[in-house]
């Protein structure tokens, strides 16, 4: 292999969530070109490489200027954002079907946390208390 001790064997296909949590002011095409990026790692990742990556999902969610006067609507956002990507992950881990053959040797999802600016760290902050209180309750389908 390339050195990580994998004895030549091939590398597993791995989806990847990406969550993003763009800036304030942001619009959709801006979040797009880096959702693309993402996206660009699926198909280019097809050589040989410690992990392949076989299909990209992304998320994101974008805080409007509203949000930091009034935080309830910053935390409904998160909130919204938490529960689609906890759907997505669950999608991705779903069992295969009979079809998708090329699902055994899959990898597990990996998952990547992208935010700019100060809104959207905060919302990425509020998103990941959500996910550690749904942890704490042991909770695989929280929506809180």
């Amino acid at each position: 292999g390339d050195g990580d001790g994998d004895g030549g064997v091939e590398p597993r296909a791995r989806e990847v969530l990406v969550v993003m949590c763009g800036w304030m002011g942001a619009r959709r095409r801006h979040l797009r070109k880096y959702e693309e990026m993402y996206e660009a790692f699926a198909t280019e990742g097809e050589g040989g490489g410690a992990v392949r990556i076989r299909a990209v999902t992304t998320v994101s969610a974008i805080p409007p200027a509203a949000a930091l006067l009034f935080p309830p609507l910053l935390h409904f956002l998160a909130g919204r954002l938490h529960r689609r990507a906890r759907r997505a992950l669950r999608d991705m881990v779903a069992p295969p079907s009979q079809a998708d053959a090329s699902s055994t040797s899959a990898a597990a999802p990996q998952v990547i946390l992208q935010a700019y600016s100060m809104a959207g760290f905060y919302m990425l902050a509020e998103l990941l208390r959500r996910e550690q209180r749904a942890a704490r309750r042991g909770d695989a389908d929280a929506d809180a």
